[in-house]
């Protein structure tokens, strides 16, 4: 991990770090005419520019639908067109990601580093899971830290990164999340943990790899590459822990996700607005 003092205040690019930049001849196809990584890349960019207008379209339409008709819906109206926002919220948080996914890949992510609150992200992080409904029967928590924490990152990224983990958390726990933030000496991190399953020894060596898919449940297997991702190009550091949280179930160990982010200064004293 960088020092703190070594990264300062800085805009950066995100490079590739896996073989070169690729030539404008090969950036679309590679041999046998197939589509290149990069051409791939650029399919999910369109794909996530073109679905944004519709989905903005549709939610203006149930938001204004719940307004001016809010006297004449019915309850099963109403549970029907917090239904549909919901729906609606899923699809522009897909295409969210798709869109990252893209830029990531196009080596187009641009980052902002600059001193953030890392207690105040995360308690954000949870304010926001729980405005968009999280599963029932979950629990999601946050441990104030005992001081003001500062990090040199990104903001958006590690809101970015907390959404992601939160995701898998609430998607894996049997009854409770937990986030918080822990401070020493010398680092500061933000862990997300949940009382599930855990993280089975075969599935670790490819957990944070893209499109692979580790439980039966489905879903695109890129979340946590995406989560990978965003902390390196932050000097960050991710370790997956066993969780302190009692077992949701006999045996199982649960999964705790830990962010660790360079120091930038402390203030001390509780940690509040």
């Amino acid at each position: 991990m960088k020092d703190a003092a070594s990264i300062g205040n800085e805009r950066r690019t995100l490079t590739r770090e896996r073989g070169g930049a690729l030539d404008e001849s090969s950036r679309e196809v590679d041999e046998g005419n197939r589509p290149s990584k990069a051409g791939y890349a650029d399919f999910f960019a369109r794909v996530a520019h073109d679905l944004r207008s519709p989905l903005g379209i549709v939610m203006h339409v149930l938001q204004r639908l719940e307004a001016d008709l809010a006297i004449q819906l019915t309850d099963d109206h109403k549970a029907l067109a917090k239904l549909g926002g919901r729906g609606v919220r899923r699809l522009q948080t897909f295409v969210e990601r798709v869109a990252l996914l893209a830029e990531l890949e196009n080596d187009e992510l641009v980052v902002n580093l600059q001193p953030v609150d890392l207690g105040q992200l995360a308690r954000r992080a949870v304010e926001a899971n729980g405005a968009n409904e999280p599963r029932s029967g979950v629990e999601v928590s946050y441990q104030e830290p005992e001081e003001r924490c500062r990090v040199i990152a990104d903001p958006a990224l590690v809101s970015r990164i907390l959404s992601e983990l939160l995701t898998n958390a609430v998607g894996h726990a049997r009854r409770i999340v937990r986030v918080g933030v822990l401070v020493d000496s010398s680092s500061a991190s933000v862990f997300v943990e949940d009382d599930g399953a855990g993280v089975t020894e075969n599935a670790r060596a490819t957990l944070y790899h893209r499109f692979v898919v580790h439980d039966a449940r489905g879903g695109l297997g890129i979340g946590l590459s995406i989560v990978s991702d965003l902390v390196r190009v932050q000097s960050g550091e991710i370790r997956l822990e066993p969780s302190t949280l009692p077992p949701g179930r006999p045996g199982t160990v649960g999964a705790r996700f830990v962010l660790s982010l360079p120091r930038a200064a402390v203030t001390h004293g509780l940690a509040h607005d």
